[in-house]
Parts: C-alpha cells; structure tokens; sequence
C-alpha cells in the first residue's frame, strides 16, 4: 500500500532497468531504507509493463534506453493499465532533453542516474505522500509534503558503495569499479578483472586513463568523461578500451557520480560491458551494406548496358535485315520468271534466314529489358496476364485447335510485361512442342506455398530428356533442329530471368513422350507493399 498522509505504511515498487548491476544497487538502496519493498523487476519495457500490470506498484522506477520496448513507449501503457501507479523516469540522459517528453507522456518524475540516494528515497515518499509531481532534483509541482514525512526517514547509510560492490561482486559479465574523484581506481569487482585483466593489486591507483587508448587520453577523454558525469550526474560512451595484454575491446561504459547526503561529491561508480562481438557485427553489416550498394550500382550500370544493347539490336541490326529482306521479296517478285529452281530455293532461305534473325533478335531484346526496370514489384494479377497471353496467341490456339485450361491465379509482386512474357513464352511453348497430329492440352493451375505461390504449366508434348531439361533453360540451347520446331533457344532462358528477379524458382518435370510440367515460384503481393 502508499504511504498515507501521515507516513505510515511501505511503498511498494517496481524496477525496471536493462543493466542487472543497476537494478541490484537500486533493490539494495530501496530495502536499506526501510519504507519499499521492491516487489518486482525487469530488464525491458515491454516486460516491465508486464510486471506493473499484474503486481500494480506503487511505484514504478523506469530507464528509458532498453531493448524491445524504451521507457517512451512503455510510459503510456503503464498509465492506462495502472493509473494509480506513479512511474519515476531515471535515466542517463541529460534532463533537459527528454524531462518535458515524459512528464507529458504521463511520468511523474525524472531523476538522473546520478541522484544521491537519499534523494531519490525522498522523491519516492513525496509522490506517495502528496501525488504526482515534476521532479528532476526534486521540482515538483503541488502540495509540499507533510513534515513528517522527512523525519519518517531512517538515518542514512554512510556504505552505500561497499554494499554495492558486495552485491555486484559475482557479475562476471559487468566490469563495474569505483573511482575516487581524482579518476584512480580504488575497487573493482571480478567483471573487471576478467574483463580488462588487469589483477587488483596491480591496478588499484592507477587513473581510469590507463584503459584508453592512447591518442584518446592525450586529447583528455577520461577527465571530460569524469566532468559530465560530475555535473550530470552520470555520462555515457563508447569506445576503444585496452586490456592489460594489449589488445582492444569495444566498451559500453557508464559513469555514475557518488555523493553523499551533503552532496559532496565522494566518487564515481563505472559500469563497463564488452561489447567487442556487437561492434564486430555492426562492422561486418556495415561492409555487407557498403558491398551490397556496390553491388546495386554495378547492377543499375549493367541494366543501362543491357537497355543500350537492346536498342542497338532493336535499330541497328534490324536495319540492315530490313533491307537484305526486301531485296530479297523484290528478287522473288520481281525475277521468279528468271530464277531456275535453285535460284528460287536460294531465294526461299535469304527470306527464312532474315525471318529467323529477326526472332532472335526480338527476343534477344526481350532478354536485355528483363529486370531493367529497377522499380519496385507492383501488384499483377496472374488471371488478368494469361487472359491476354490468351489473346496474343489466339491464332495459334485456333489452328492447333488446342485445348487451354486456367484455374484461379493469385495476385502476386512483379511487373506486368515480365510476367505476360513469362507466361507467353510457356504456353506457346506447350503450344509449339507437340508430336504431329495431335491435339496440345496445356493447363495453368496455382497453389499457396510458404509466402508466395507455386505455379505449374502443364501440357501433352513431346517431353524433354532427363539429361537435357538442365540445359532448356540455357542461352540458344535448341534441343530440336530448327526445321523441326522453330525458335531461337532464348524463350526458356527469359522465363528463368524472370523468376528469378523475383527471387523464385523455375524447374521442369518431364519425360520423352509423356509431356512436361514447368513449375515456378513466385512472390505473393502483401498489402503492405511488399
């Protein structure tokens, strides 16, 4: 229960701080004093909302740094599920920064990291006592505590620091000491030994200088650190750190100022975590970020260089075919009364060789341009796609008499022409490979797989060799002579060009004989963009 008006009573509270070392200091503090009872802890904010809305505190002391949930975003949750709980901000950072954003969030105080002791145990009285109040070193704003509540106080401890650095002793995981106001080390717990490897009866004096690196205490990085924390109350950094062998470590260090109830100042507690694995991770994403844009530039150059050979093989090899073509008609027209049956055959191949280049260009062209487009994937609805593959090949479907069977097609992520030229290429494919005389049968059909859709184009050709469907989807791999079915060989190798700018998959199931299934992934569209 809160303290009532006339002091009596525990004040029931709650921590919450990622730093198990601070939380033990804090716990210790609180129960020393004999008017809390620290009834819960947690080391995030979305836990610490948690334990507040199942234990309902009186109190509840909140850091504002933490992973998962900070202490912003777990200030209103904990106001609307526990209203009557007064939530104390303590935090490293400087007030002035963030005070007003959590007074206005819903706090009722704001207390540096650095607070004395006896301080804090005062704020926490006062908001049980006369309610919510705005405190960074105890400004508040209502009615002033009765008199008694201050004399309700026990006498304060004068061994704060050795209670502490008992408690903390055992964390092998916190490299955690305390410095007398000159900066030399006076104590330091087993986290520290193992940490920076320094033995005790080595270290003890010696400034906290002798851990930076040397350029570092030149310029007076330890002595401005050991200032702020001075008039802040505690600073924060990180940095390069030296251990007793000589090599580095990335530390994580906080620096707290220790006064006593006078407010002298009496010390410094350091709170130190290797963080040496974390930096290298952020290293190596930061060299896999700068690889990857690399990589982007040279694959936006790249699509450029293929944009620019596709309009060169679009203009300037087509030019010329133009030409050798229509010399070529004019030749038949014009002198077939002249040709003896060997010019006229020659004359028949000029036509089909200019008609079978003119394929190859186009689709050569087709190929560049897939996957110049660098934009985003956009919605394509795969029904409306092969409604107009339907279309295009109409004619060819008429004259086969072929049979073309769709099921219900997703919406998937892509661009619109690559996916029309996907399924263009399929279908007349099934189309085209087919054993004289008879009738072709290809269905479409989808299904969900994972996150996206598994597609299979499915017909009654003539089929592909085991050996051989690796090879289908090659450049100008023609696994057929030419004057048996026609084509250029590209067709395949576009579909898989494709499917994989999408990131899927396309792979064929088939034997001589007994047709073939082409089956591909692709990306499902999500509302949100993706």
């Amino acid at each position: 229960m809160a303290v009532n008006g006339t002091g009596c009573g525990r004040i029931r509270v709650v921590i919450v701080d990622d730093a198990q070392p601070l939380r033990a200091l804090l716990r210790s503090t609180l129960n020393r004093d004999g008017r809390f009872d620290v009834v819960g802890e947690a080391a995030d904010g979305r836990e610490g909302v948690q334990v507040v809305l199942s234990s309902v505190p009186d109190v509840v002391l909140l850091d504002l740094a933490m992973p998962v949930m900070d202490g912003l975003e777990a200030i209103p949750r904990i106001v609307a599920g526990s209203p009557g709980t007064r939530i104390v901000v303590l935090s490293g950072f400087e007030a002035r920064q963030v005070e007003e954003e959590v007074i206005e969030l819903g706090a009722a105080a704001y207390l540096p990291k650095g607070v004395r002791p006896g301080e804090l145990t005062e704020t926490l009285t006062r908001l049980c006592v006369t309610g919510p109040m705005c405190a960074a070193h105890g400004r508040r704003h209502g009615v002033p505590p009765p008199a008694d509540a201050a004399s309700a106080r026990p006498p304060p401890a004068t061994d704060a620091p050795d209670t502490c650095l008992h408690l903390v002793d055992v964390m092998e995981d916190y490299a955690i000491c305390t410095v007398d106001v000159g900066g030399r080390v006076v104590s330091w717990n087993r986290g520290a030994q193992r940490v920076k490897g320094y033995p005790d009866d080595e270290i003890m004096g010696s400034h906290i200088a002798r851990f930076y690196l040397p350029c570092d205490a030149a310029d007076g990085m330890p002595e401005s650190l050991l200032a702020r924390a001075a008039t802040a109350g505690s600073a924060a950094t990180e940095g390069w750190r030296i251990r007793h062998d000589g090599s580095r470590f990335w530390a994580d260090v906080v620096l707290m100022a220790l006064r006593d109830d006078a407010g002298a100042l009496t010390g410094y507690l350091e709170v130190t975590r290797d963080m040496t694995e974390r930096r290298n991770s952020v290293d190596t994403l930061e060299q896999m970020n700068r690889e990857l844009e690399q990589r982007t530039d040279q694959l936006v150059r790249s699509n450029g260089d293929l944009e620019q050979l596709a309009s060169v093989l679009s203009h300037d090899l087509n030019e010329p075919l133009r030409v050798v073509g229509g010399f070529a008609k004019l030749l038949a027209e014009d002198c077939d009364e002249r040709l003896d049956d060997t010019g006229r055959v020659y004359v028949r191949n000029i036509v089909q060789g200019v008609v079978r280049m003119r394929a190859l260009i186009e689709d050569l062209v087709a190929y560049a341009r897939v996957g110049a487009d660098t934009a985003a994937g956009e919605p394509v609805d795969c029904a409306e796609v092969m409604r107009a593959v339907g279309e295009a090949l109409s004619l060819s479907i008429d004259t086969a008499g072929a049979e073309l069977t769709v099921g219900e097609l997703p919406v998937v992520s892509g661009r619109w022409g690559d996916l029309f030229q996907l399924f263009q290429n399929l279908v007349g494919n099934a189309l085209k490979f087919v054993a004289a005389g008879v009738r072709p049968r290809v269905a479409v059909d989808a299904h969900a797989e994972g996150e996206g859709w598994h597609v299979t184009v499915t017909d009654n050709g003539i089929g592909i060799e085991p050996d051989k469907l690796e090879r289908a989807f090659r450049m100008f791999q023609r696994l057929h002579p030419v004057d048996a079915y026609a084509g250029t060989g590209i067709g395949l190798a576009i579909c898989q060009k494709v499917v994989q700018r999408g990131g899927g998959r396309i792979w064929i199931e088939s034997a001589p004989g007994g047709g073939s299934v082409v089956h591909l992934t692709l990306p499902a569209w999500m509302e949100d963009g993706r």
